[in-house]
């Protein structure tokens, strides 16, 4: 063991004399089920959320997708959908903020494989930038991940300031950006890019 130690190179599939020996992109998809409690909450709201008819109340749909990514997302819903007050009416902030989230369970698991173990830049892309955004801010901070959030929110010198710090960070980070940042930006620092909800289109 010694002798080997001596003579050991340790390689990251990112360094530049090794890169071009792997695939240019490699997509796959995850599914992840749902914890039970939040399950049941999301097939209760499913449910309640049908009209006559048996489609979908307006709204319904953005506010089950927000619900599928994180149950405390809706709380962020609340001042712009009626629906998403009414849903925090009759549930309570109290059981959203604390209903395990798998999905963002399994994000987290995901990120410290490859940028805290492996060292690499993410890019992480929500569509809810004012409300699941939040929430996986806050827990990937928690976790002692350098966040820098991109969100539809930003005045254009906060946007570029982000960009900026992100791309110069010396460190392993993760870029977590809502669907504002889809497009116009390059970050070729970045070596994984997470889909958190899959896009409405495939040009999205």
């Amino acid at each position: 063991v010694d002798m080997a130690s001596r003579v050991m190179i340790r390689k990251r599939k990112t360094d530049s004399d090794v890169r071009n020996q792997f695939p240019r992109m490699v997509e796959e998809a995850r599914y992840v089920d749902l914890h039970p409690d939040h399950k049941k909450l999301y097939d209760a709201v499913r449910e309640a959320a049908r009209d006559e008819e048996g489609g979908m109340v307006p709204g319904a749909y953005t506010i089950m997708r927000q619900l599928a990514g994180h149950p405390a997302a809706v709380l962020h819903s609340q001042e712009s959908s009626e629906l998403a007050q009414t849903l925090v009416e009759a549930i309570g902030e109290g059981v959203l903020i604390n209903l395990p989230s798998a999905k963002s369970q399994a994000l987290r698991e995901h990120l410290r494989a490859v940028v805290k173990d492996q060292g690499a830049k993410a890019v992480v892309f929500t569509f809810f930038g004012q409300s699941v955004l939040r929430e996986l801010r806050v827990e990937l901070e928690s976790e002692g991940f350098t966040v820098f959030s991109y969100h539809g929110g930003l005045t254009p010198a906060e946007a570029e300031k982000t960009v900026k710090d992100f791309r110069s960070h010396p460190e392993p980070c993760v870029f977590l950006s809502s669907d504002s940042g889809a497009q116009g930006i390059n970050l070729p620092e970045a070596t994984y890019v997470v889909e958190y909800e899959s896009a409405l289109t495939y040009a999205k």
